[in-house]
């Protein structure tokens, strides 16, 4: 029953939309969600906190905002005119874009690639498929890389020890997609989602800011979960189902020296990776010494509130012209 539960899933899976009709789909709900709105007069009020002198945590109606149909000659205009300054007024645009120069960098030179093979290299064969799983998830630093670098080099991994490449294949790219909100790691999706989130929290209170590593612990969690739960999957459902096939369909193959060779990391490439090693120990050191050396450029001085708070510290000028260490406005909880 099983069996034919998974191949109704992945049949229905194979009828999904390429995403990008995905995008013009969402697009057209929009449109005609919006002449809909507009037509049943749909009004919404925004709520602003307010806290009065007794402490009382109260709401007041702030600015009513009307839908507008984007059907009308008036909504296509605004459409068609605001095309570029959506794109560019999107909050986490520019640290996204940075991110993407770094990993695009690292990609082509073949970092990523070259680090994915020494990890997996080293990985023991009885723990090839939550090594893999882990790897497909911790690949969400590199972005969408990881659906280009891995599953190849899983699928050869798995054709040298004799399992089912299509498993080691299935198995990174769970890791890849299921993961690709988990990891150690802050990745280029949290600052995305943190300005997402800022946008919306500030439609209430204008200075609120949410931290990119809000959802860190979280994300660690989710990473050790994710990978019991693909390994027991892929050991329970996915390999079964798969040993019953012929090598022509994706079961076992014999064990193949040609692929582990393909696999293998080349002299130039354990060259790169000793030099992108030591100049990450470097830049990890600079970091750290801006950061806890009193003076540095990124050291900030902390101060302990009377409620208890640390209170980002300033320096200001004394009433003796000398300075002092004063409490800014920006506040962190411990």
């Amino acid at each position: 029953m099983s069996r034919g539960l998974t191949d109704k899933v992945e049949r229905l899976g194979n009828k999904l939309p390429d995403p990008s009709t995905l995008f013009v789909i969402g697009t057209a709900v929009v449109v005609i969600a919006s002449a809909i709105a507009m037509a049943t007069n749909w009004v919404v009020v925004q709520q602003i906190p307010v806290v009065d002198e007794a402490g009382t945590l109260t709401w007041k109606a702030g600015t009513s905002y009307q839908a507008t149909s984007l059907l009308t000659r008036d909504g296509i205009y605004w459409l068609i005119r605001n095309l570029v300054p959506n794109f560019m007024d999107f909050p986490p645009l520019g640290v996204v874009l940075v991110g993407m120069l770094g990993i695009g960098v690292a990609e082509r030179s073949g970092l990523i690639a070259a680090a994915l093979k020494a990890f997996m290299r080293v990985v023991p064969s009885a723990l090839l498929t939550p090594a893999m799983i882990f790897l497909g998830i911790l690949s969400s630093l590199t972005l969408d890389a990881g659906y280009v670098v891995l599953p190849p080099l899983a699928a050869a991994l798995y054709r040298a020890a004799g399992r089912s490449p299509l498993a080691g294949l299935a198995a990174v790219f769970a890791g890849v997609a299921a993961g690709f909100n988990a990891n150690f790691f802050i990745t280029g999706l949290d600052p995305l989602l943190a300005g997402l989130a800022t946008a919306g929290a500030q439609l209430i209170a204008p200075d609120y800011v949410v931290n990119p590593a809000c959802n860190w612990w979280f994300m660690m969690v989710s990473t050790v979960v994710m990978t019991f739960t693909g390994w027991a999957v892929s050991a329970w459902f996915v390999e079964p189902r798969l040993a019953a096939k012929s090598a022509a369909e994706g079961g076992p193959v014999a064990e193949s020296a040609t692929d582990a060779d393909a696999a293998a990391i080349g002299e130039k490439e354990r060259a790169g990776l000793r030099f992108a090693g030591i100049i990450l120990v470097i830049a990890i050191a600079v970091t750290w010494a801006s950061i806890q050396i009193p003076g540095g450029p990124l050291h900030t001085y902390t101060l302990t509130a009377d409620t208890g708070q640390q209170v980002i510290a300033e320096f200001a000028s004394a009433e003796d012209g000398s300075r002092v260490l004063a409490p800014s406005k920006e506040k962190f909880s411990r």
